[in-house]
Formats: C-alpha cells, sequence, structure tokens
C-alpha cells in the first residue's frame, strides 16, 4: 500500500470477468437490490442487523460514510458486477481500518451474490482492489 495515498475523486477498475466501483450514494438502488435478492444467503454469516439496516435511506446514510471515509483514505469500498452485466452487483470488497506509514495494515471484508458463488469472481476482485492499493 501506498505511504501517503492521494486516492483519485472516483475509482473504477477492470478485471478479466468483472467492472469494480467505488461505493457512493449513487449506487444505492444497486446495494438495496443486492441486499434483499442475498438476504436469506448471507444470514448464516452475515452479522445480525435490524430491518431497517436493508432501507434506501440507511443504505443512502452508508454509503454517504464510505464517501468521507474514501476521501479521509480510511476506507474504500467497492462494488462489483460482471462486465456483461454492469448494473447487477453480484458483490462487494471493502477495505477498512486502513493503517499507512511503517505498519501497512487493513481489514478487508467482502461478501457476493448466491448465484455468483465458485466462479472465482470474489478471488478476482480482491485481487482487483489489494493491487490497486499496493500501487
Amino acid at each position: 500500500m501506498k505511504t501517503n495515498p492521494d486516492p483519485p475523486e472516483k475509482w473504477s477498475l477492470l478485471t478479466n470477468n468483472l467492472s469494480l466501483f467505488q461505493a457512493d450514494v449513487g449506487c444505492v438502488d444497486v446495494w438495496f437490490d443486492y441486499f434483499h435478492r442475498n438476504l436469506e444467503f448471507h444470514r448464516r454469516w452475515a452479522p445480525l442487523h435490524p430491518e431497517s439496516w436493508y432501507e434506501r435511506e440507511a443504505i443512502s446514510d452508508r454509503m454517504a460514510k464510505a464517501e468521507v471515509e474514501w476521501k479521509a483514505g480510511s476506507q474504500y469500498r467497492f462494488w462489483y458486477a460482471l462486465k456483461e452485466a454492469p448494473g447487477k452487483m453480484i458483490g462487494h470488497a471493502t477495505l477498512s481500518n486502513v493503517v499507512r506509514g511503517a505498519f501497512q495494515s487493513c481489514h478487508l471484508g467482502y461478501s457476493q451474490d448466491k448465484d455468483a458463488c465458485g466462479k472465482g469472481y470474489m478471488n478476482e476482485a480482491q485481487r482487483a482492489v489489494l493491487n490497486l492499493l499496493s500501487q
């Protein structure tokens, strides 16, 4: 990871199969659809949230916070889709608690759509996000 990051205002990445996009308030509907399509599938692994956590207003609040954290360099949240279906989110990868300087570290969080599992997309997305920050 870079010691002194200077992130652009908006990041997007392309891999062999995926388009990755920076999470922001403009993508609330994409996240809403993703959460509701995968609610039962993710329940086994995800923290318990109140039903209001899945509403558009709450998602919008989280995306606004993600934008602030992006600009501060403390979190980088991406959602991704297949190149041939760029409007349908199939997963996300988030680098949070980013620490710069001598102790370069972060936490990696992620989830994926139930129908995209077992195809290597999560690995592809994580590599792209980690590679971007290590440049």
